[in-house]
């Protein structure tokens, strides 16, 4: 459907999906945000596509009051917790590169 609008552009929100699909939707123009999902346990394949997001186009959320991060997790997801969220995100980006 997206691609059938090509002008449209957006963010998509509380991305949970693998690389395949982050690079169809970076193809199309439109940002990716992660959320807490990004530090569970179980979702390397989110963290794999967060590695081939481009800065430029890489947004971090809350998704509050939902999905909040490790050590979080379970818990009502605050703005606060952004930081857990983006911590992750750095480091899995910093351990891909080396």
């Amino acid at each position: 459907v997206l691609a059938d609008h090509p002008a449209s552009h957006g963010v998509i929100h509380s991305f949970t999906a693998g690389p395949v699909e982050a690079e169809r939707y970076l193809d199309l123009g439109w940002y990716v945000a992660f959320n807490g999902v990004l530090t569970f346990k179980n979702a390397e394949v989110v963290r794999q596509a967060a590695r081939c997001v481009p800065e430029d186009r890489l947004l971090v959320e809350t998704d509050s009051p939902y999905l909040a991060p490790v050590p979080f997790r379970g818990r009502r997801c605050e703005p606060a917790h952004l930081a857990h969220t983006l911590e992750s995100l750095v480091s899995y980006s910093q351990s891909f590169e080396q």
